[in-house]
């Protein structure tokens, strides 16, 4: 009976470590479909009033981004924004996330349906949004 017990929690613990929630997915479906970013730093942390820019339709950088979006969520992280990316699909804005890379955990999140989400960042998207901020430019 203890055999029995043990395995049933065995096999609950790795049928529910194996399972990733597509949270991101769920939320914006067509998120893989994004074929241009247009990417904001502000001058000084959550005033957007002053920014640099750069636009990218580069789908391997994208698709990069695109994946740090995709599963599980983070607990809620206190940072304020350093900038925003607009995500186009044909010529439209189909969602706006923010960003933090300095944060104690850098982060993006967005807000759908009066919720608002935490995705944590990858180093490979930590790394390009740092270069893509050198090579901002003013509007």
């Amino acid at each position: 009976m203890r055999y029995l017990l043990f395995f049933g929690l065995l096999v609950t613990f790795f049928s529910c470590a194996e399972n990733k929630k597509a949270i991101g997915d769920s939320q914006f479906p067509q998120m893989a479909a994004v074929d241009s970013i247009q990417v904001l730093f502000y001058d000084k942390e959550d005033e957007d009033r002053f920014y640099t820019y750069l636009i990218n339709s580069d789908n391997s950088k994208i698709s990069g981004l695109i994946n740090d979006l995709r599963y599980d969520t983070i607990a809620p992280v206190s940072c304020t924004r350093q900038g925003k990316i607009y995500c186009f699909v044909d010529g439209a804005i189909y969602n706006t996330v923010y960003f933090n890379l300095d944060c104690k955990i850098p982060h993006f999140r967005y807000i759908k349906n009066a919720r608002l989400y935490h995705f944590p960042m990858s180093g490979e998207n930590r790394q390009q949004l740092a270069t893509w901020r050198n090579e901002a430019i003013a509007p």
